[in-house]
């Protein structure tokens, strides 16, 4: 584990501690630095890839910065691959009525900015839409909103419930290990030109399929009978401090070869009927604000904005601010 000073007090004197995927020792300990911070706010802070990365580190996936004080871990930056870019994210526990120190975010993202991939491809730092204090971190170093991402979400009663039956095809369950392949060629053709779903490679479908969460019978795909054309991987969310049960379209799309024929809306329906049938009450997805085909598609079916999500870009080599 690589150590750089901060030549600067805050609160003490800091160490940024820089790890990779070679010191599985270092990634065990900002995992569970990760794992600790999200059981005292009571709620994820961190996305299910980077999460799913930390645990599966086995590949050349894990570039973080960990900032330290007198032996006391006080945030960290986490940079994971997405399709030709690398994702940032950012954790550093705080009072969600103060959120953290701009100083310390800023500075996490200006050493993960110096490490591994980081230097050689575009760098994105993704921030959550209850983080308010975001817009100084930006503003700080000099970063450009790049994209807006929308949490929409759905009350999944009775009579809606009932119409989206209308609207649903028949489906099959996917079948781990026969499957694979397919579905790797499927997903990749539909998201050819996204930032972080397209170009999976197995290992990022097998670290899903390991998550405790994976549920082979809420990944469907259509149709019922040969080889898929469309999906929709639903994904259930516990209840925490913060929200109630939520049943999440994961991931969903259509072959190419077959858009215009109204699959989106009836695989829609088709996983937002079985998060019901699993008990759940409230139905969310996330999706691109500039996609506003697939906007208006889910606004039609009751849906609507509960955060924005935004993604900022980050100067390749930005330099430290600090004196």
């Amino acid at each position: 584990m690589a150590e750089t000073s901060c030549p600067h007090d805050y609160p003490h004197r800091v160490e940024v501690r820089r790890i990779t995927s070679q010191d599985p020792a270092a990634v065990a300990m900002l995992s569970e630095f990760v794992d600790q911070a999200e059981r005292a706010h009571g709620h994820p802070l961190i996305s299910d890839n980077v999460r799913l990365v930390l645990r599966d580190s086995s590949g050349d996936d894990v570039s973080a910065v960990l900032a330290v004080a007198d032996q006391e871990h006080l945030g960290c930056a986490i940079a994971c691959p997405a399709n030709g870019s690398t994702v940032v994210e950012v954790l550093a526990p705080h009072d969600h009525s103060l959120g953290p120190p701009t100083e310390l975010v800023a500075r996490l993202i200006e050493e993960i900015s110096q490490c591994g991939r980081a230097t050689s491809e575009s760098l994105v730092w993704w921030c959550r839409g209850h983080e308010p204090w975001a817009d100084a971190v930006a503003t700080r170093l000099g970063l450009v909103e790049h994209r807006r991402l929308l949490q929409m979400r759905v009350r999944l009663s009775t009579d809606r419930i009932a119409n989206y039956r209308t609207f649903s095809v028949p489906t099959r369950s996917f079948q781990p290990g026969i499957d694979d392949a397919g579905w790797l060629a499927l997903n990749n053709r539909a998201f050819a030109d996204h930032g972080e779903q397209g170009n999976w490679s197995p290992s990022d479908l097998r670290r899903r399929l390991a998550a405790p969460w994976f549920d082979a019978s809420g990944f469907l795909l259509h149709p019922a009978e040969g080889a898929p054309y469309a999906f929709c991987w639903t994904k259930v969310h516990p209840a925490d401090s913060h929200d109630p049960a939520l049943g999440e379209i994961y991931v969903i799309a259509v072959d190419p070869d077959h858009a215009g024929q109204g699959l989106g809306r009836a695989l829609t329906c088709a996983g937002l009927v079985h998060l019901a049938e699993c008990g759940i009450d409230i139905g969310m997805l996330h999706v691109d604000a500039s996609n506003t085909a697939a906007v208006s598609l889910y606004q039609s079916l009751g849906m609507v904005v509960h955060h924005v999500d935004r993604a900022f870009l980050v100067p390749q080599r930005v330099v430290p601010s600090h004196t």
